[in-house]
């Protein structure tokens, strides 16, 4: 497993996971004419617990996201509670009518159904392949927020998700400029 970026850096944002992949993945896209493009902070917070759901344990930095590439980076501990964090680059990109499309080093899946995993073993022994899908669709509402905001930043709380749970996930916009 990939160790999370250096911490000391936290509000710079080279120290975004797949940051620099993401941002070459938004380069060769295909961009219709009078298309915005947007890059956004992406933060998922989980707080582990030491209690097992379905024969799962989300236990200090057994938790990772997943990359493309299938490379699992665990999260970056914070917090009093630790508070395990995760922090990536998903760049949107609307055309001229609205159709929104999502793209980044950590998003996964078809066009109308984006999303971001996050992957966690069985046993502390390995990675047994569980992953929880972090739908990106849930964050749709927020587009003019994001668009309005300088320095725009999604962020999840993704404590109680599991493998194959299809609940919304609660998004929050924040403007990192102000």
């Amino acid at each position: 497993m990939k160790q999370s970026p250096d911490e000391r850096h936290e509000g710079h944002d080279a120290t975004l996971i797949g940051r620099e992949e993401t941002l070459q993945i938004a380069e060769r896209a295909r961009k219709p004419s009078g298309s915005t493009v947007h890059q956004v902070r992406v933060t998922l917070e989980l707080t582990p617990s030491s209690e097992s759901h379905n024969g799962y344990v989300l236990r200090d930095r057994f938790v990772g996201i997943q990359d493309q590439h299938g490379e699992v980076v665990e999260g970056r501990v914070v917090g009093r509670a630790g508070r395990l964090r995760w922090q990536t680059m998903v760049v949107l990109i609307q055309d001229p009518i609205g159709t929104l499309r999502r793209l980044g080093a950590t998003v996964h899946g078809p066009k109308h159904d984006r999303f971001l995993y996050l992957s966690w073993p069985a046993s502390g022994d390995g990675w047994g392949g569980m992953r929880a899908k972090i739908q990106l669709r849930y964050a749709d509402p927020l587009v003019p927020q994001i668009v309005a905001a300088q320095q725009p930043s999604l962020i999840a709380d993704v404590t109680d998700r599991m493998p194959h749970d299809r609940t919304p996930v609660p998004w929050e916009v924040r403007d990192l400029a102000t």
